[in-house]
């Protein structure tokens, strides 16, 4: 598997938004990983079997149509490293969008699901919570998978 740059590529431009289009935004790049959470607030966020997301350097967002009040922000405390997660969704439809930490707070974890009908998805590079999946989602060949969170790598 070759390995993707943590330099961001200024050649892929992807536009995303919530359901009803209230909150809008823009990605330069590509991220520094791509995952697939299995961790049971991903499964409950996301209303699936897993979440699917895309890390990217906040410099690498632009928040294209919104208003302060469109964009709510969910603090989700009950984590496994005990840092919260600031889970961020529209207020109007309820679309799950963003994810940010304070322990990282130059991230900002994107759902897949919100990109724009056309856009280039980006390719899964790690799986976490692995020991939380369902069983019936098969693995990805190359992708690198932890049991539980992500170690440094």
């Amino acid at each position: 598997m070759a390995e993707q740059s943590l330099h961001p590529s200024h050649d892929i431009v992807r536009s995303g938004s919530c359901l009803c289009g209230h909150v809008k935004y823009q990605l330069t790049g590509e991220p520094s990983n791509a995952s697939l959470c299995h961790c049971l607030n991903c499964k409950k966020t996301s209303g699936s079997a897993f979440w699917c997301t895309g890390w990217f350097s906040k410099k690498q967002m632009t928040l294209t149509a919104s208003s302060p009040s469109d964009l709510k922000t969910y603090e989700d405390r009950d984590t496994e490293s005990g840092s919260p997660l600031w889970r961020k969704f529209c207020s109007n439809c309820g679309s799950t969008l963003f994810v940010e930490s304070p322990r990282a707070d130059d991230v900002i974890v994107v759902a897949l699901g919100s990109l724009d009908k056309d856009q280039k998805p980006w390719n899964t590079t790690i799986e976490v919570y692995a020991k939380d999946d369902y069983g019936w989602v098969p693995q990805k060949e190359g992708v690198k998978v932890f049991q539980g969170k992500m170690e440094r790598i």
